[in-house]
């Protein structure tokens, strides 16, 4: 996840989980990967998933599952909002 397409995944994760679209069950692994998730911003205020940082301990945190997660919102958001402007019925009023 670089910052071009990081920016906009991490975007969209966080707007998903702040509309309501997302909820997660409990989960040990998924609430330890979003505890270790850290996101970090470039000059422009671009933001990515980070790795590699706070002297070694993210080394070691794994943070994969954070990554899948706002992978699979980001992609099914797209294929969402792709079908609903299409025009096919989804189920969901």
């Amino acid at each position: 996840m670089g910052f071009l397409d990081g920016a906009a995944d991490v975007r969209e994760f966080r707007r998903a989980c702040l509309e309501g679209r997302v909820v997660p069950e409990p989960s040990l692994l998924v609430r330890s990967a979003m505890a270790e998730a850290r996101v970090v911003m470039d000059a422009a205020g671009n933001a990515k998933l980070s790795k590699g940082v706070e002297g070694g301990r993210r080394l070691r945190a794994r943070d994969d599952a954070a990554a899948a997660a706002i992978l699979a919102v980001t992609e099914g958001s797209r294929r969402q909002s792709s079908l609903s402007s299409r025009g096919v019925y989804l189920g969901v009023a």
